[in-house]
């Protein structure tokens, strides 16, 4: 062995003889009761209200069809005229590209 090896020994050698503190007994934890916190359970509700509202809705715009597509259109292509941002004023440019499909598409259907 080295020589460094056995000092640690000779040094750790007198923890062998130490005595052992008394421990106290491992049980289980007591049980909890948990909550369901209300705030996200009170969204989640929110969330399928509105959910639930805009599926009665969806029929009426559905309806409206090509008509409210076009009135969208123009009330966005008059906004982005005026918008100087110009991140902003592409989101807007694609919206209005894909409002053209869309009415493109809905005057195609039978």
């Amino acid at each position: 062995m080295n020589l460094d090896d056995e000092r640690i020994r000779d040094l750790l050698g007198g923890l062998r003889q130490a005595p052992v503190p008394p421990v106290p007994e491992i049980r289980p934890a007591p049980p909890v009761q948990r909550r369901v916190p209300l705030v996200p359970l009170a969204a989640a509700a929110a969330m399928l209200v509105a959910l639930g509202a805009s599926l009665f809705l969806l029929p009426e715009r559905a309806a409206a069809g090509p008509a409210a597509v076009a009135h969208r259109l123009d009330d966005l292509e008059t906004k982005l005229t005026r918008v100087e941002h110009e991140g902003l004023r592409s989101l807007l440019a694609r919206e209005v590209e894909l409002l053209r499909r869309e009415l493109r598409l809905a005057s195609e259907r039978p």
